[in-house]
């Protein structure tokens, strides 16, 4: 409802508000002294006449609110408050004037420390004094003159009205309105001035020492999109929390504020953590591109919900009646403001704000490259699996080997939604997480794909794992390694400097020792990358939705997605002495690429279970088994013998002859047994979708068939007895 001398009024009835409420807001074209100083002067006219009101001003309005009782407290409040906007100042007004002065007077309090700060201030239009702007005085004739002249130019072009309530209270609004007095005057207020954008390095001087502020602030021109999009980054299960914490533990969000501007909205995201040394440039562009990846992953149409609160309501809607445009806004591209808060001048030495431009700028560049990839299509079997890991081959240091095992464990424990698994995967060449879930009834293949994405993005990459869960696997992972028993050290360090290649499950020290934030950095070593996905999908469709997905909570990174190259040191001269007395061990490093890694697996078979060394330890109380660690080039046979200390030299001796032998004895009846098991193993692989993945993602392409002749030919160039590391048990 709205006339030529009176304001626009937006009403919204509903149950439950006792008390209901009416608002007045003014937007004057003098900013925020003027709006402080109308908005107190209101106040007290009201309160004058015995009603609720309280006033506030910001750098758009005067916002002024009451509380009301019934239809007649309605009507009294709604035409107090236009009259009161409306009526010239008198000087005997001197209540209403000490509170004009002591509002205006508090504005000091909160003036901005540096002039930068001004635009990030702008976005929310927060009632921040400018930097160094001096007060007018609002006392004494002068103080009248100006707060007359502020007073005079408002009217109903810049007005608006809200009351919330009842039917009976509403009515009563609308009919106070149409009786009143004609309002004239009025000017209509200059555009909002946006932001031209860019980089700013400011004091903070609420920072501690050594802390830094970051602020992405973003404006948008529908007036709703910048608080829809608050609510949900600030939405209990929203990952920036997390995502930021999985850059740096100790960043916080400190602020999240979606404000409505007259012609559009801005969006203002606060972070703070402690500052870095060198390479804080990198690292602060990092973090500014997680907060505006995230700010665009929620942004969605939504229709807001008014404030529970009646005054808040009717504040709204007078708001939105005020500042709404006829038609909505065309679409337009965010604008970006962004802010770095530094304790002191001093701080500032040696940030290069151009460096944290460029190194933004190259992260837009590389936010559309896609997630290294592989997609096969498997249509009619119901399920969606994803194998995600870093590509990098495993390096651990020496008394942590286990801990990547101990990461992926403690970052994927509890995080699965229901419907969906997720296991920890590790292997010597990356180390992720294996994810499958089945459609639900009624969900479309692009659903599904979309669900499993979002589940392994969420779960792998969200945040980093807490103290709790990282005891917790520990535990799990510990009284794994006791049932299963864990091999020595040595036996894995006499192979190479990387023994984590050889024997991924790691060591019962290695997973005791390291503590909550070592794990949490292996953890972040990981999820940084670089990545590869692999994918079993049941259509097109479904695994493109599923990597799209996982693609948004991918971590921002110019690091160019290469891998370290840390080759293998040479094998441990003459082996070594175990402290324990009861085990030896004979050990071959072995280029397993191509079709050596069949070799060394058909190798491996002929020995044990009853084979050749059986055979050659007959008589002997000596147990010996064989096995294969490592994959690709970086690959190991190992003979593992058991029995009294003083028959294991003798067993030593004779584990040798076997393997000096081995090429000329492959074509007995164990041999043809040993690659009927191996052609078995492979036969199951491949008819698990586990073992189809897994080669998917590594890109191995699996020979089938060993010939007698290129076998003998590879047992005599990897399995001599000059290349064998003997780890001997320590003399009684």
């Amino acid at each position: 409802m709205q006339g030529a001398d009176h304001p626009p009024l937006s009403v919204l009835v509903r149950g439950g508000d006792e008390p209901g409420a009416v608002a007045l807001v003014l937007r004057h074209g003098e900013g925020l002294v003027a709006h402080t100083a109308l908005s107190a002067l209101i106040e007290a006219r009201l309160r004058a006449q015995g009603l609720l009101a309280q006033g506030q001003g910001d750098r758009d309005t005067a916002r002024i609110t009451v509380l009301v009782r019934g239809a007649d407290e309605t009507s009294r409040a709604l035409r107090g408050v236009v009259l009161a906007a409306a009526q010239p100042l008198e000087p005997k007004e001197t209540a209403a004037l000490r509170l004009v002065a002591a509002r205006v007077g508090v504005l000091r309090i909160g003036a901005l420390t540096d002039p930068k700060l001004e635009a990030l201030a702008a976005c929310t239009g927060e009632a921040a004094l400018p930097h160094g702007a001096s007060l007018p005085g609002m006392e004494g004739p002068e103080g009248i003159a100006r707060l007359e002249a502020w007073r005079s130019a408002a009217g109903p072009a810049q007005a608006s009205l809200g009351a919330v309530g009842g039917p009976e209270e509403v009515q009563a609004a609308r009919a106070a309105l149409s009786a009143l007095p004609p309002w004239k005057g009025g000017l209509l207020p200059p555009p909002l001035a946006v932001s031209p954008g860019g980089l700013l390095v400011h004091d903070d001087h609420e920072a501690r020492r050594g802390e830094i502020t970051l602020s992405v602030a973003t404006w948008y021109g529908h007036p709703d999109t910048a608080p829809d999009v608050a609510l949900r980054l600030g939405h209990p299960g929203a990952p920036l929390a997390g995502r930021l914490r999985a850059l740096d533990d100790k960043l916080r969000v400190q602020r999240i504020a979606g404000v409505s501007r007259p012609g559009g909205s801005c969006l203002l995201v606060r972070v703070r953590g402690a500052q870095r040394e060198r390479g804080s440039e990198q690292e602060i562009a990092q973090i500014v591109e997680v907060v505006r990846r995230e700010i665009e992953a929620s942004r969605a149409s939504a229709q807001l919900p008014l404030p529970e609160d009646p005054r808040e309501a009717a504040s709204v809607g007078a708001w939105r009646a005020l500042t709404r445009p006829p038609s909505p806004p065309p679409t337009s591209a965010a604008r970006w403001q962004l802010g770095v808060g530094l304790h002191s001048p001093s701080s500032r030495q040696g940030l290069d704000a151009a460096r944290i431009e460029a190194v933004l700028q190259e992260l837009e560049r590389q936010r559309g490259a896609p997630l290294e990839s592989q997609l096969r299509v498997e249509s009619g079997r119901g399920r969606v699996w994803m194998l995600l890991a870093n590509r990098c081959p495993q390096e651990e240091a020496p008394g942590e080997r286990g801990i990547s095992g101990l990461a992926l464990l403690a970052a994927l424990r509890g995080r699965a939604p229901e419907g969906v698994a997720l296991e920890p995967w590790l292997s010597p060449g990356g180390a992720g997480v294996l994810a499958w879930t089945e459609a639900r009834v009624g969900e479309n293949a692009a659903a599904t794909g979309q669900r499993l994405g979002e589940a392994v993005g969420r779960a792998f990459l969200g945040e980093p794992p807490g103290s709790g869960a990282i005891q917790e696997a520990r535990g799990a992972l510990l009284a794994r390694l006791s049932e299963q028993g864990s091999f020595p050290e040595q036996l894995w360090a006499s192979l190479g400097t990387h023994p984590e290649r050889f024997w991924v499950s790691g060591t019962l020290d290695g997973v005791a020792r390291p503590g909550v934030e070592a794990v949490q950095q292996r953890w972040a070593r990981i999820a940084r990358g670089p990545l590869r996905a692999a994918v079993l999908a049941d259509s097109p469709e479904q695994g493109a939705a599923a990597l799209a997905r996982v693609q948004r909570w991918l971590l921002p990174s110019v690091s160019g997605g290469s891998c370290r190259n840390a080759e293998q040191g040479p094998l441990q001269a003459g082996g070594a002495i175990l402290n324990e007395k009861h085990q030896a061990f004979l050990a071959w490093r072995v280029d397993g690429s191509g079709v050596g890694e069949a070799m060394a697996w058909v190798s491996a078979l002929w020995l044990g279970e009853g084979g050749g060394l059986a055979r050659g330890l007959e008589g002997s109380p000596v147990q010996g088994s064989s096995f294969v660690v490592g994959e690709g080039g970086e690959m190991a046979l190992v003979v593992a013998l058991q029995g009294p200390g003083g028959e294991l030299p003798g067993a030593i001796e004779r584990a040798r002859g076997v393997m000096e032998r081995l090429a000329e004895q492959g074509e007995d009846g164990f041999w043809a047994r040993a690659v009927e098991r191996w052609s078995s193993q492979e036969r199951e692989r491949r008819l698990s979708p586990r073992g189809r993945l897994e080669d998917l993602w590594s890109g191995r392409e699996r020979k089938g068939g060993v010939e007698p002749g290129a076998w003998r030919g590879w047992v005599r160039a990897q399995l001599t007895a000059g290349r064998a590391v003997v780890l001997r048990p320590k003399p009684e």
